[in-house]
């Protein structure tokens, strides 16, 4: 296969200049601090955190959002989402969001549960484009020029109301560095599949503004296809690299080379159990046993010893039982572990 290097290449926001175009997304739940330390090691240019509510810090309910907010030691590009649909809340919570020193403040305007929709805030937003720019605005003017201001989004709330280039219009107008399209309406959720080619129309119509993609982003050979089929500036990778953050150097590998070696499922448990551990250091063992079976889950797929292991793993309700199920599963897997294949 033909190297693709023009898809691969430095991004900058605002002011801040990164290597390369491979970001992973904001995901409620899954982007904490072991995670994007995982996925930046793994070949991620950036890493989002997971969504933050303004009006949690607004109210003085801190302690869990502080947590969400907190950089890893040594992350150099600190990337916080928030979400509102209060311009109050934005106004009040803001200086506890800029306290935090991060390079990039993201807005979300994507998010189609029910409960943040109920508040006014994520998708539920699409509806209120009035509102929505003053939030963006507000966000820009108080937030200091160094730290970039991007804005994640969905196509519409349904079908009937699909209005993503009047949001892009008044998120860059209000001066977002970067926009986000997520290619699917608040109707659909996850399901269906992403629509291409609204990404493909966002760059056509605004081809100086920095166009970063999501949805529908699995693989690397899927990436390097949205990329060909749309021009856009950058890709945001979400459930593609849960249990597979490896995805960004395969993604870069088949880029820049035209190939790339994928993970055996076997080596795949070694990163799974590195993740484990720094979410202990990190975030401590009662959350750690809470929250890192789903990425467990993901992580344990593709052998039949992996399967058997991966019950034992979701099963376990102690750090024991996970450290215990931890040797016995990498003593096993040490002595022989298969080539990795190359795929092109």
């Amino acid at each position: 296969m033909k190297p693709t290097t023009q898809y691969y290449k430095p991004l900058q926001i605002g002011t801040i200049k990164l290597e390369g175009n491979l970001i992973l997304a904001p995901m409620a739940g899954y982007t904490d601090r072991a995670f994007r330390q995982i996925a930046m090691d793994k070949g991620a240019n950036l890493a989002y955190a997971e969504m933050s509510s303004c009006e949690a810090l607004w109210r003085g309910e801190k302690e869990k959002t502080q947590q969400i907010m907190a950089p890893y030691p040594g992350e150099k590009h600190l990337v916080l989402q928030i979400f509102s649909g209060n311009l109050e809340a934005v106004q009040s919570s803001m200086e506890h969001v800029i306290a935090f020193k991060p390079s990039i403040v993201d807005l979300n305007i994507g998010c189609p549960v029910q409960k943040v929709n109920k508040s006014g805030a994520g998708s539920a937003l699409l509806q209120r484009p009035q509102e929505l720019k003053a939030i963006l605005s507000f966000m820009r003017q108080s937030i200091p020029k160094n730290i970039a201001v991007t804005a994640k989004f969905r196509s519409g709330w349904n079908q009937e109301s699909l209005n993503y280039l009047e949001i892009a219009e008044l998120a860059l107008a209000a001066g977002c560095n970067m926009i986000t399209l997520h290619p699917r309406t608040r109707a659909q959720g996850y399901s269906g599949e992403a629509n291409w080619e609204y990404l493909k129309k966002l760059k056509e119509t605004f081809p100086e503004a920095v166009i970063c993609a999501s949805g529908d982003l699995h693989s690397p050979e899927q990436i390097r296809d949205m990329f060909e089929q749309t021009n856009v500036d950058a890709a945001m990778i979400a459930r593609g690299s849960i249990g597979h953050p490896t995805i960004f150097q395969e993604t870069r590998d088949l880029l820049e080379h035209g190939s790339y070696k994928a993970l055996d499922p076997h080596q795949n448990m070694y990163i799974a159990y590195q993740h484990y551990l720094l979410s202990l250091e990190y975030l401590g063992e009662r959350y750690t046993i809470n929250e890192i079976k789903k990425h467990l889950a993901q992580y344990a797929r593709g052998t039949a010893l992996l399967a058997h292991y991966r019950k034992l793993l979701v099963l376990a309700q102690t750090k024991l039982e996970i450290d215990t199920l931890f040797q016995e599963l990498l003593s096993e897997i040490s002595e022989n572990i298969p080539r990795a294949c190359t795929k092109d």
